[in-house]
């Protein structure tokens, strides 16, 4: 199974391609949401936020969208593999909508890839690459894994962190595209 690697020199400043590749969704497009580095021996995570974090786990960290009352969270978590290399575990966006006049977050809509998925399992094939979870629908939908590419295109996608990187861009755009400018327009019509 091909793994999704980069060298520690990359992953340093990984933080100003994602903030770049997000940049689309933030409501401040000109910079994109701020990012920071978390490091242990053994994992390395990028998290997305806005402003100052408001409390260390990354998987509380927020930022603006374009959209009033939605906001998005995006982290990635890598593993180390030696002598400088890192591999992808898991790149998560996900997308909440918030309501009115309190702090509570719905779950809206997930995009994830998990490369390292094993591909033999029911939900692998699905889960490796880009796949969304659209969790504002009824069950089964929030919790299926609907893949944004076939086997072929998962293969290129997952060929490089440049490739996923590319994938991972062109899906944010879509996001953006076809669920949140729709739903700006719905706000300000």
């Amino acid at each position: 199974m091909p793994r999704v690697e980069i060298h520690v020199d990359q992953l340093r400043s990984r933080g100003s391609l994602l903030q770049q590749l997000l940049r689309p969704l933030a409501r401040q497009s000109s910079v994109g949401p701020a990012w920071q580095n978390r490091t242990g021996p053994s994992s390395w995570v990028i998290a997305m936020h806005d402003g100052s974090p408001p409390v260390s786990d990354h998987l509380a960290w927020r930022f603006a969208t374009f959209v009033p009352h939605v906001r998005a969270g995006y982290y990635e978590s890598w593993i180390p593999l030696g002598e400088g290399l890192w591999c992808l575990d898991r790149a998560y966006l996900h997308v909440y909508k918030t309501i009115s006049g309190t702090a509570e977050e719905k779950d809206f809509v997930f995009l994830h890839c998990e490369p390292n998925e094993p591909a033999g399992t029911r939900h692998g094939p699905y889960k490796r690459g880009p796949h969304l979870h659209v969790k504002a629908a009824e069950p089964p939908l929030p919790r299926a894994h609907i893949a944004l590419m076939g086997r072929q295109a998962l293969d290129l996608c997952m060929s490089s962190v440049d490739a996923l990187t590319d994938a991972l861009g062109w899906a944010v755009g879509m996001l953006k595209d076809q669920v949140l400018d729709p739903m700006w327009e719905d706000s300000v019509g």
